[in-house]
């Protein structure tokens, strides 16, 4: 490997070692006052969660064009425009 190429590597490597070492300073998702998640179902290749006004429960948006309604362990199909 040439010196300058060597060099390269180097000025690349040195911004994603330190947005590593940033990431890995953060406070864990488990801390105090952090957020968490929850599985809410297992999904068809889900692209998208989000609410409705008037509504109640969450909206799965899949892949291929169902969107699913859950609310609380109830899941329905809410719509399909597959």
């Amino acid at each position: 490997m040439s010196a300058s190429r060597g060099r390269h590597i180097a000025k690349l490597a040195l911004p994603a070692l330190a947005a590593i070492a940033f990431l890995a300073g953060s406070s864990p998702a488990h801390a105090k006052g952090g957020v968490k998640l929850k599985r809410i179902g297992r999904f068809n290749s889900p692209t998208f969660v989000t609410s409705a006004p008037g509504v109640q429960g969450v909206l799965v948006v899949e892949k291929r064009g169902r969107m699913r309604l859950v609310q609380g362990r109830r899941r329905r199909t809410f719509t399909n425009i597959s």
